[in-house]
């Protein structure tokens, strides 16, 4: 199964099974028991009231000053206007990052706040940490120990367009380029297919003799 398969039969296995099927401590659907505990309580639910605050508080994070040129983070560049008042100040500041996209980076303020900030070069494409790791370390095997943030870019296109090609003969690369997808989608989901060539050309097989042996 890919991921996106895999995360919606363990939904269902989840939702669809475990919580309507009778619990064998409370002798009733998990999903009845956590309905009668809500109608039994004398206060409303209480739900998050940012939910994108909410989030944010989950993803990991790095304390970074902000220098002159911008904020640095995984040898990338980034900058907004709003950081303008702290560069140059002696102080870090908490910098929270998506591993699914760290095209954007939210950098919490002394007030609270968080502010969004993106590549200094807006050009630059959304990538995945997991791409960028992938491209140091095989810059690194190239024998570079200096890798600017130019050659890390030039890397992970290669990469994509080598998963791209490759992607189109083998399921494992399929499952790649859905790795892929998925991490950079923030709010969409990507499926990628499964390609059913292989289990047709396996019922289009003739039959094999068969020797009996008495």
């Amino acid at each position: 199964m890919t991921f996106d398969e895999l995360e919606r039969w363990l939904t269902l296995e989840i939702v669809g099974r475990y919580h309507a099927d009778i619990h064998r401590a409370l002798k009733i659907p998990p999903r009845l028991a956590w309905e009668d505990a809500v109608l039994a309580r004398h206060e409303r639910l209480r739900l998050p009231y940012d939910e994108h605050r909410f989030v944010l508080d989950f993803l990991p994070f790095e304390e970074r000053a902000i220098r002159r040129d911008g904020l640095h983070l995984f040898g990338l560049k980034y900058w907004d206007d709003v950081l303008s008042p702290w560069t140059g100040a002696p102080d870090k500041m908490r910098v929270r990052y998506d591993p699914r996209d760290i095209s954007c980076v939210f950098v919490d303020g002394p007030d609270g706040e968080s502010w969004p900030v993106r590549f200094a070069n807006l050009g630059r494409p959304r990538i995945t940490l997991g791409e960028h790791r992938q491209a140091v370390a095989a810059l690194r095997a190239r024998g570079l120990q200096s890798v600017d943030e130019h050659l890390i870019f030039n890397t992970i296109e290669t990469q994509r367009q080598i998963v791209e090609m490759a992607g189109r003969q083998t399921r494992s690369m399929r499952r790649g380029v859905e790795r892929q997808a998925r991490a950079l989608a923030a709010t969409e989901r990507h499926t990628i297919g499964t390609n059913d060539d292989d289990e047709s050309e396996f019922l289009n097989l003739s039959p094999l003799s068969v020797e009996e042996w008495s």
